[in-house]
This record gives C-alpha cells, sequence and structure tokens, in this order.
C-alpha cells in the first residue's frame, strides 16, 4: 500500500509538472506574440465595425463632414501607426462585400506607388472609390473617365464626399515643371497629353509667384526643382482639376449646388504621412489644424 501511495504521488507530481511546464510554453507565446505586435509601436484598433465599413443600421450615405471626419480619423491611424484592421478582418471584409459596396467617400489620387488611399487613409475595403492616374489629374479630352467614375460613384454608389489629393515631390508635376523651363517634349505621345493636361497648373502657379519661372530655368538641369515649387504647382493641379470636374459634370455640379455633395483639395506629405485638407466646393467644414 506504501508502494502504491508513493507511485500516486509521483505521478500527482508528474502531472503537476507537466502542466506548470505548458502554462510557462504557453505565458513565452502570448509574451512573443505582444512583442512582435508592437515591436514598431503598431496597434490594432477598431474604432469603427472593420468588416461592416459603417455602422449599423448601414445609412444610403452619410453627410460629406461625417465622411470627412472618418477620413481624417484614419489618416490619424495611419500617422500614429494603430491600424483598425488585422488581416482576418480583411479577409472578413472581402467575403462581407462579395453582396456589395458601399464607399462613403470617393478619391482622385495620384498613382505614385506610396501614396495608396486605401493605406493613408486605414480604410477597409469597400469605403472608398478610387480614381487614380499619374499627376492626379482630369483630361478634358476625356470626360468618360474621371470625372464619369465618379459620378457613378455619387449617383449610383454612396459617395457624398470627393477628395482630390496630391502628394510632395510628385514625379508628374516634375516632369511638367522640367517641360516648361526647357520646351522640352515628352518620351511619347500619351506622356505628352500628361504633361499638357498639367501645363494649366504650372502657368497658374507662375502667375501667382513669377519668380518661381526665373527659379525654374535656372534649375532646369537639376534631378529635382525646388520643393517649394512642386508644392505650389501641386496646389495649382488640385485647384484645376475640381474646376474641371465641375466644368465637366453638370449632374455633379448639381449635387454641389444642392448642397448633397462636397470636393476637397487635399495634400499627402510623404514624410510625415499626414493629409493636409487644403481648399473646398460645397457645404463641408475644413479641420481648423490644416
Amino acid at each position: 500500500v506504501s508502494t502504491q501511495s508513493t507511485w500516486g504521488l509521483y505521478i500527482v507530481a508528474l502531472a503537476v509538472s507537466c502542466c506548470l511546464i505548458m502554462l510557462s510554453i504557453l505565458l513565452v507565446l502570448v509574451i512573443s506574440l505582444v512583442s512582435c505586435q508592437n515591436i514598431y509601436n503598431v496597434q490594432f484598433v477598431n474604432n469603427r465595425d472593420c468588416v461592416a465599413g459603417v455602422p449599423d443600421p448601414r445609412p444610403d450615405k452619410v453627410s460629406p463632414d461625417v465622411a470627412l471626419k472618418w477620413l481624417i480619423e484614419g489618416n490619424k491611424r495611419w500617422v500614429d501607426m494603430k491600424y483598425r484592421c488585422d488581416d482576418d478582418k480583411h479577409a472578413e471584409n472581402r467575403l462581407y462585400h462579395n453582396n456589395g459596396q458601399w464607399p462613403f467617400a470617393s478619391i482622385v489620387s495620384c498613382s505614385d506607388s506610396r501614396t495608396a488611399p486605401e493605406l493613408i487613409f486605414d480604410s477597409a475595403i469597400g469605403e472608398l472609390f478610387i480614381v487614380r492616374n499619374a499627376g492626379n489629374t482630369v483630361d478634358s479630352k476625356f470626360p468618360g473617365g474621371v470625372v464619369a467614375s465618379l459620378e457613378y460613384a455619387s449617383f449610383k454608389l454612396t459617395c457624398n464626399l470627393i477628395v482630390v489629393i496630391g502628394h510632395t515631390s510628385c514625379g508628374a508635376i516634375i516632369e511638367a515643371i522640367k517641360a516648361n523651363a526647357t520646351n522640352s517634349t515628352a518620351a511619347t505621345p500619351a506622356l505628352s497629353d500628361l504633361i499638357r493636361n498639367l501645363q494649366p497648373a504650372v502657368d497658374l502657379a507662375y502667375s501667382i509667384n513669377s519668380t518661381m519661372y526665373t527659379i525654374a530655368k535656372a534649375t532646369a538641369k537639376d534631378t529635382y526643382p525646388p520643393e517649394d515649387i512642386v508644392l505650389a504647382v501641386t496646389q495649382a493641379n488640385l485647384n484645376i482639376t475640381i474646376t474641371n470636374i465641375l466644368k465637366m459634370s453638370t449632374g455633379l455640379s448639381g449635387l454641389v449646388q444642392s448642397g448633397s455633395l462636397a470636393i476637397i483639395g487635399a495634400g499627402y506629405d510623404m514624410w510625415t504621412g499626414k493629409v493636409h485638407f487644403l481648399t473646398k466646393v460645397g457645404n463641408v467644414t475644413l479641420p481648423p489644424d490644416n
């Protein structure tokens, strides 16, 4: 009996030891996962339902002010590296939106690979209707491209806000500045059309500050023109693009006049990650700390 009791104690001690070892391993795994998640100060938060995109019950459309609020919140998460959705949520969201899309804003942005709107606004799939091209411009000869896409988003989908967004160090803007300074042509007809579309922005910026043209001519052989000239032309291009959208679409201009649609011109700073909302047309309030 004594021997059996001794063996029983051994078995109990062994079981306890195994449990402690398993708990220790589990604790190490948990600590490792937390450390990996925060190695770059990255956190996943869920201020708004990542799967549904907007709070349920889903409204058909949200106001321009609400849409802008969500964009500002998303950009702040991007700057702070506190993202709303992890990979599992993105996968779940993809399945959810197989049944349809309900974007809350349209974005006209540059095709630059460093300026993806879904990332800089920390948005889930199905939330933003995005139209991209080099220089975030509108071709007056082809309204069926950018303008028709924006009309589709506002009339057929759920977008009451359009944001035209440029960015620092834009390659298309730089090429337009250099072409203007050297009176040169682009390598292909299509690129020539792109530069032609951007020339009014260069002319507008120089009409506001004529010394910029002199500086651009003097630095024409440099790899990059001065950044203040690039930024001035970028902002001029925002204003021209918004004007062209309204001029080329009586439908969108009608929505703006009725107060249901607003258009914003914005700039993305690639160094800081922050989006600055610079100008507006329509019934929407820009943030004061821009």
